[in-house]
């Protein structure tokens, strides 16, 4: 597939923003302090497949027949003070790296403070 062929075969919606494949390999991913790192060391993983609940023949059949990752499965993130976070998606941004996809849709929030932020009382 050529680059960018399977994004512009995908209907882009008004509820999801689109952010370029090679962007997001810089946002984080983990879900504990120790286990943050960049997507692309999370795609790197030898163990990221065990981690799925679909086999990565099986997700790059899917996204490659629907033209790219529809906003129906749109990658989800969140946006804070501490910068961009994948929350939902590593598998398939994986695969869209694969088959060269441009750009993805992406579900994110954007929260004004700290995720890891305590109110000063907690320690009084």
């Amino acid at each position: 597939m050529s680059t960018g062929a399977a994004s512009a075969a995908v209907s882009r919606c008004v509820f999801h923003d689109w952010y370029s494949v090679a962007e997001i390999g810089g946002w984080l991913h983990g879900s504990t302090p120790d286990s943050i790192a960049p997507v692309r060391d999370w795609a790197a993983r030898p163990d990221l497949w065990e981690r799925s609940t679909i086999s990565h023949e099986d997700l790059t059949a899917a996204i490659s027949a629907a033209g790219g990752i529809t906003c129906e499965y749109a990658l989800q993130a969140r946006s804070g003070p501490e910068g961009v976070r994948l929350e939902d998606g590593v598998h398939r941004w994986t695969v869209a790296v694969e088959l060269d996809i441009d750009v993805v849709p992406v579900e994110m929030r954007t929260e004004t403070e700290s995720s890891w932020a305590w109110p000063s009382e907690t320690f009084s």
